[in-house]
């Protein structure tokens, strides 16, 4: 007896099921969090997305993000998050599209910095979600462009600031079918430091942003208490 395998379902369908219940999703690897122990990451498709916590059999070390996969497990809604426990990888469809980096740091100047993309089939201009950061040129060579970003600089008194730079390849694999595989890189751009003030100063000027120096003595519920010869 027994039903046999769940029915594939979309990322947005996985909400409304029971905890518990074996569901089957397909979408691509769009972030991995954690990939040495337990195997997690984000799986996205045309719908939504979903946290996969675990990964069976460690799976995870063959899956790359921008990999298509198909998974199957027990759902969970942990604090309004909707993840799969322990999920069994059933297929990997390999991206057509590669970078050599997923993570940029940048100093406050002006610079610019390079992303190699390799890909089969054909790759799309990359898409950037800030005005700060803009495409400076690119050279091509078979199968993979190199392209150069150029960064404006960032002089404010401010917390760091973030783009993400989105890459697109394409290929036909079939008269009615095409494969498409998206992968991104973060970018960050640290602002200009505050000269260092003493506590008492930065208590004096609530909501700005302020660099202190000084020691922790004690933990609390929402972080530390840091103290200078001038106050907590």
């Amino acid at each position: 007896g027994g039903t046999g395998d769940p029915e594939v379902i979309k990322c947005d369908k996985v909400k409304d099921q029971p905890d518990g219940k074996e569901v089957m999703v397909e979408g691509m690897c769009v972030k991995i969090t954690e990939s040495q122990k337990y195997g997690n990451w984000y799986l996205r498709d045309d719908t939504g997305e979903i946290y996969i916590y675990g990964t069976q059999d460690n799976a995870i070390k063959g899956i790359d993000v921008g990999d298509v996969v198909l998974v199957q497990g027990p759902k969970a809604d942990y604090k309004g998050t909707i993840e799969l426990i322990d999920a069994k990888v059933l297929k990997i469809t390999k991206s057509i599209l590669k970078l050599d980096k997923d993570m940029v740091k940048l100093d406050k100047e002006e610079q610019t910095f390079t992303v190699k993309a390799e890909f089969s089939g054909k790759v799309l201009e990359p898409s950037i979600d800030a005005d700060w950061l803009t495409v400076a040129g690119a050279s091509a060579a078979d199968g993979s462009i190199t392209y150069n970003f150029k960064a404006s600089a960032f002089d404010q008194i401010a917390a760091p600031r973030t783009a993400t730079i989105t890459f697109t390849a394409k290929k036909k694999i079939s008269d009615k079918e095409e494969q498409t595989s998206v992968v991104a890189v973060s970018v960050k751009q640290a602002g200009k430091e505050p000269a260092l003030s003493t506590i008492s100063d930065a208590l004096a000027a609530p909501g700005s942003d302020v660099h202190i120096e000084g020691a922790i003595v004690a933990n609390c519920a929402r972080g530390y208490v840091i103290r200078d010869p001038t106050g907590n």
